[in-house]
């Protein structure tokens, strides 16, 4: 079972970097924030010392023990998220390192740009600027899928969805280069699934009138 340390520290600290460089650590204080696939639930203890109410959803009971073990102020919740999604609206919803881990990715997709007018959104992508998505199989271990099955799927097909849903979204490529994670990438179109080939959004509900 993975620990989440190792290349997960570095990664971890590049990705809350951004973050809080985008909004700044004030912006935090008494938000409540969704964190989709939590792992031991690191980078909502995070947020939670920068004030903020954290909920992070999980779906392995064996990392939820560990993660309250860890982060005794955080409040878990176990799910599948190819099946089910937590109910209210939150200030910010962060979906990093999930969707390639899933079969119904655009669904939960779907339901993390309903849940807040701010997300973000991270994950891996196939090695090409259409759009398509592919059959894929996922490895085992507490960091991988609940399930073998998964898809993978371009960033073209992610933005689809963003702005089906209603959200206008920024790329972000600077300040998330770490070992074994690149977003800083340009597009071969070769079509393959590559482990450690990323993209990063900001993404923001449009109000129309």
């Amino acid at each position: 079972m993975s620990d989440f340390e190792g290349h997960y520290v570095p990664w971890r600290k590049a990705r809350l970097e951004v973050i809080t460089n985008h909004f700044g650590k004030d912006w935090f204080v008494g938000k409540k924030i969704l964190e989709l696939g939590a792992g031991y639930g690191h980078i909502s203890d995070f947020f939670l010392k920068l004030g903020a109410d954290p909920l992070a959803v999980e779906g392995r009971s064996g990392n939820i023990h560990e993660g309250k073990v860890k982060h005794p102020g955080v409040n878990f919740v176990q799910m599948d998220l190819n099946k089910d999604f937590p109910g209210g609206i939150f200030d910010l919803s962060l979906n990093m390192g999930l969707l390639y881990h899933l079969t119904n990715w655009k669904e939960c997709l779907t339901k993390t740009l309903q849940s807040s007018d701010l997300c973000v959104i991270e994950t891996e992508v196939l090695d090409s600027d259409e759009i398509l998505e592919v059959n894929g199989a996922d490895g085992a271990g507490g960091d991988q899928a609940l399930d073998k099955d998964v898809r993978h799927f371009t960033a073209k097909l992610v933005e689809e969805v963003i702005t089906t849903c209603g959200h206008e979204f920024e790329m972000v490529t600077e300040g998330l280069e770490v070992p074994h994670h690149t977003y800083n990438w340009k597009t071969g179109n070769t079509k393959n699934y590559v482990w450690g080939l990323r993209r990063f959004w900001f993404t923001k509900k449009v109000n129309h009138g």
